[in-house]
């Protein structure tokens, strides 16, 4: 235990030390809190913001009070009977009408309305305005999403054509023009729910609206709260004992069955807490990690001065516990700082929404304060400060001093070989640690500079891939602009007729058994134009007993080109199928990205479960032909656009995070350099004096600072850009391949183009403002001071 303060420690000695350390170097110190508060904030406020990130779901299912199942009943099929079932605790029966929207293009929407709901069961967040009035039928409020979709406000009138009950049962054979009462309802609130559809229609109107327009409806969505205890296992056991088939005009929905949300919403959710986890706990690990060792780096230096002191102090008596305490007494005054910005910048942080998919299902916007973490790092920063300070200034008072700097063989005759003197002299004070009270640590300046040139570049290049998934659709499948849903031969005749169509696709899609498991399965026929299917690897399938795996399915399977494999028809024998490719096909059925298979029509017809639905992709001759077919076509049929699948917008809503770390680490980055440099005139100050003695010019003397700085930053270009190439490589690989989009990296040329000279720019310009202190002062003032 020799080294340790002793029971009997020296506190007037100490305190005496301290407050020498604490006039001489405050600023140092205190500049030093700052950079590692900056680091703290940016670490915290990452931690809030991914907690406020992925608890904005549950939050909402509280607000809300989301049901524990719900089921999908037409006809009003045995409504009375699941309320009464012994697991139910709570029931909630809406019905549901389905109307045309007369402006803009061809669009349909589900109007909710019932009785009163009991306390606690399906309450939609109101983010503006109010709820309908139970007795006024010509209000509704309406989901957010679906006013920003179709740029309607509060206040808007929606303006709707009802469909009759018998033309909602013949949605998919077509009815033409609806035949029910045309409808203007007011908007008077914008809502939030935890998911829309699969019953829960974007629009909730009153129970006078329900009364008024009960005969519309062609069924509705029974919402249930099951008693403490209860599962859903044991609903569904009873609701088979009362499930009565659906309408004979609408079979197509079956009898009862059991919707849970995790069945419907928390896959997707799921994922998107993951993306964002995932992203904003890198940017938090990294901000504290570079904190760290921007910390470290800066004490280190701060103290490696002062181990000639810590001898005298040695000598006197004080133990090397005493003399590190001394140190870290003063230090304390920058670990105030730390914790003041850490926790300032986390309570700012408070003001960031969730991030990505999350943000939509945030259900309290603006500023939410994480005071838990923001206190919480505060007290990690002030502690984190004062032990590095006294880790530091400990070791500094144990390293050996020697009386002669020392450098390699090899280093130094790279240095011989410098012309002119300045710029040797330069490359000596970067590379060389001086000793006594000029000694300043140089290795850990190469490796903090390096480490943060690759993180800059690994950040730059999966910000780049990440910017190219998101503005080129091929990259995740999609190669059309818009997708018609339920196609009808007269249309796709029309479409391929008109010059404004590029390309025209009829597809075909239905479940397949392919080994044990089901898959959604597609054929295409082009009908005009090319078709070009993101193909990874292979080509389409030609032949009848050729088929294409998108790459999650292949690796759930094992399969790879030239593999086999079976799909298996109802009531058949297995059929065997070549792979012969690797392909990403967008997918209309909400699967998982990279979890279908593309056959050709005859094999398509051959491995069916069920008669295939019919679609049509659709891509305009050129781009400014868009417009038109949106006027010509968007009223009549139902196109949509072929937007991001869910999986693709969970990373892509990221695209900040990789930014913002960027930027982090440039500014860390320049701070450090900042306190390299600062420190490195003022140990070298008898040095550069001297230097001027023999003859150097001012100018001279700032050039020999400039060039330390430029050896520190091209050996950070050096070593740092490749590094940072193949981390970002390695991130953005696995990345994508998790979500089932192209893996190949996009290189950051833009970003690399703008590092280089920005970092030569920058250590030029910090050299310089550093050496005004030295070039200014006479060298004889300088020797005399020293």
């Amino acid at each position: 235990m020799t080294g340790l303060p002793s029971p009997g420690l020296a506190w007037g000695a100490v305190l005496a030390v301290a407050r020498r350390e604490l006039r001489l170097r405050w600023v140092a110190l205190v500049a030093i809190g700052v950079l590692a508060g900056l680091a703290g904030a940016a670490a915290a406020g990452g931690v809030a913001v991914a907690r406020r990130t992925t608890s904005a779901h549950s939050r909402l299912i509280a607000a809300s009070g989301q049901e524990d199942a719900r089921i999908l009943s037409f006809g009003g099929q045995s409504t009375a009977q699941v309320a009464a079932l012994p697991s139910v605790a709570a029931s909630w029966s809406s019905s549901a009408v389905v109307a045309k929207l007369l402006s803009g293009n061809l669009a349909y929407v589900g109007i909710v309305s019932g009785p009163p709901r009991p306390p606690g069961l399906i309450t939609p967040v109101v983010l503006e305005g109010r709820m309908p009035h139970d007795d006024d039928p010509g209000e509704v409020a309406v989901d957010r999403a679906y006013l920003r979709a179709f740029g309607f406000h509060v206040g808007d009138t929606l303006r709707l054509k009802a469909l009759t009950r018998q033309e909602v049962f013949d949605f998919d054979k077509g009815f033409g023009e609806p035949d029910g009462p045309a409808l203007s309802l007011r908007v008077v609130g914008s809502l939030l729910l935890p998911s829309s559809g699969n019953g829960i229609g974007p629009a909730w109107a009153s129970s006078a609206f329900n009364a008024r327009y009960a005969d519309l409806s062609p069924g509705g969505t029974q919402f249930l709260r099951l008693r403490p205890g209860a599962a859903v296992s044991e609903l569904e056991r009873e609701l088979a004992q009362v499930s009565s088939d659906a309408p004979a005009d609408a079979a197509e929905f079956g009898p009862l069955r059991v919707v849970t949300p995790e069945s419907t919403d928390d896959p997707s959710v799921a994922a998107a807490q993951r993306a964002a986890a995932v992203g904003l706990g890198t940017f938090a690990a990294v901000a504290l990690l570079a904190g760290l060792l921007a910390t470290w780096q800066g004490l280190a230096r701060h103290w490696a001065a002062g181990g000639e002191d810590q001898r005298v102090e040695a000598a006197l008596g004080l133990t090397a516990g005493e003399r590190a305490l001394a140190r870290t007494l003063p230090a304390l005054a920058g670990a105030a700082a730390a914790g003041a910005l850490t926790v300032g910048g986390t309570l700012a942080a408070g003001l960031l929404e969730p991030v990505g998919r999350l943000a939509d299902v945030e259900p309290a916007p603006g500023w939410r304060p994480d005071l838990a973490v923001a206190l919480v790092g505060g007290c990690v920063a002030v502690l984190v400060v004062a032990a590095l300070a006294g880790a530091s200034a400990w070791r500094a008072g144990s390293a050996p001093q020697s009386s002669a700097a020392g450098t390699s063989t090899v280093r130094g005759g790279v240095l011989a070989l410098v012309r002119p003197a300045w710029a040797l002299a330069g490359g000596a004070f970067a590379t060389r640690r001086a000793a006594g009270r000029t000694r300043v640590p140089v290795r850990l300046t190469f490796v903090s500079a390096g480490l943060a040139v690759a993180g800059i570049v690994a950040s730059a290049t999966f910000a780049a891939s990440l910017h190219r998934l998101d503005s080129t659709p091929a990259r995740y499948g999609v190669f059309a602009d818009f997708y018609y849903a339920d196609a009808q031969p007269t249309d796709l005749v029309r479409l391929a007729a008109d010059r404004h169509v590029g390309t025209l696709v009829l597809e075909r899609a239905t479940t397949v058994s392919v080994e044990g498991r089901f898959a959604t399965a597609y054929s295409d026929e082009v009908r005009k134009g090319d078709l070009h299917v993101t193909t990874l690897e292979g080509r389409e399938p030609r032949t009848r007993r050729e088929v294409a795996l998108g790459p999650r399915l292949a690796g759930d399977l094992g399969a790879r080109v030239g593999s086999t494999v079976r799909l298996t028809p109802p009531g058949g024998r297995p059929l065997e199928f070549r792979v012969v490719g690797l392909v990403l096909y967008p997918d209309q059925q909400a699967a998982p990205l990279g979890e279908n298979l593309l056959l050709t029509t005859p094999g398509l017809t051959d491995a069916q479960t069920s008669p295939p639905t019919l679609g049509a992709y659709v891509e305009a001759a050129r781009p400014a032909d868009l417009p038109a077919l949106w006027a010509d076509y968007g009223r009549t049929l139902e196109l949509t656009s072929a937007g991001q699948p869910e999986q693709v917008s969970n990373v892509t809503g990221l695209a900040g995070v990789p930014t913002a770390l960027v930027v982090f680490l440039a500014a860390l980055g320049a701070g450090a350099l900042t306190h390299a440099l600062v420190l490195l005139t003022r140990r070298r100050a008898r040095d550069l004096a001297v230097l001027r003695a023999l003859g150097l010019a001012p100018r001279e003397v700032a050039l020999t600072v400039v060039a330390a700085a430029l050896v520190i930053a091209t050996a950070a270009l050096v070593v740092g850009v490749p590094l940072g190439l193949l981390v970002g490589r390695v991130l953005w690989s696995q990345t994508a391949g998790t979500v089932g989009v192209a893996t190949d990296t996009a290189w950051p040329g833009v970003a690399l183009l703008v590092l280089v000279p920005a970092a030569v720019t920058g250590s030029v310009l910090v050299a310089l403002l550093t050496a005004r202190r030295v070039t200014s002062q006479r060298a004889s003032v300088a020797l005399r001071e020293e």
